[in-house]
């Protein structure tokens, strides 16, 4: 799960002479430091995994290690991505929301086929629903967002993908129709922590169930009237966010 922000926004600090503004900026450094070896070796172990001599013993023990390392690279992207979050402007213009969506749900399709989970959109033949976002962001939630949908699932579950226009925002609603599923990890804790701070630099709101998993999205709606005039709009990084 990754997803790098435009270079611009990178350059857009909002508070370059605060001291915790540069901190968490060399801490996003130092995570993307720490990713560079953990990326090879992470290589090396799977051209380990795909050698067909290894003893069976040995190769439980490589795809576990395998399944760790992975797990440390994506904890490591969801930091610096929560850093960054917190640092930079949202750069938010007209997002037409299903063509944001339908490449994520391609991307995860070996994902689901992988864990036995399905993503059901509520309304497939839904007309165009417009939001003011910043689509970097926006993509980037909802990749974590449903990337955490499905790794508390179970196999044989059917998580439902709502896109509802109400009361001037657009409500982006996953929600695990079992309700039964694992507990959020420490993983899916930090995954969940990046959604919020990524719809709340929005000025988007963020609501979570846990059991049975239910994650509300709310971005804001987009009318006809700011269509016709091609608004775009900047918000500066969530400050409540904690």
């Amino acid at each position: 799960m990754s997803c790098v922000l435009p270079k611009d926004l990178r350059e857009a600090k909002t508070a370059a002479s605060d001291p915790q503004a540069a901190l968490y900026s060399e801490l996003a450094d130092g995570l993307h430091a720490m990713a560079q070896p953990l990326t090879i070796v992470r290589g090396a172990l799977c051209a380990l995994t795909l050698n067909q001599d290894v003893p069976p013993a040995s190769q439980r023990y490589l795809d576990m290690s395998s399944a760790q390392l992975d797990r440390l690279c994506d904890l490591m992207s969801s930091l610096r991505s929560l850093l960054e979050t917190t640092q930079f402007n949202a750069n938010c213009v007209t997002v037409e929301l299903w063509e944001l969506i339908s490449p994520i749900l391609e991307d995860l399709d070996a994902a689901l086929r992988k864990s036995g989970v399905q993503i059901a959109p509520a309304n497939p033949e839904q007309s165009a629903i417009h939001a003011i976002a910043d689509p970097a962001r926006t993509e980037q939630a909802l990749r974590a967002a449903l990337n955490t949908a499905i790794s508390v699932a179970s196999r044989g579950d059917v998580i439902l993908l709502d896109v509802l226009p109400r009361d001037g925002f657009v409500d982006l609603t996953i929600q695990n129709r079992n309700p039964h599923g694992k507990s959020l990890g420490s993983s899916d804790r930090i995954s969940l922590s990046l959604v919020k701070a990524s719809i709340q630099s929005q000025q988007g709101i963020y609501e979570c169930v846990e059991d049975p998993l239910r994650i509300s999205l709310k971005l804001p709606l987009h009318d006809a009237e700011e269509m016709s005039t091609g608004v775009t709009s900047q918000y500066s990084p969530v400050e409540q966010f904690n």
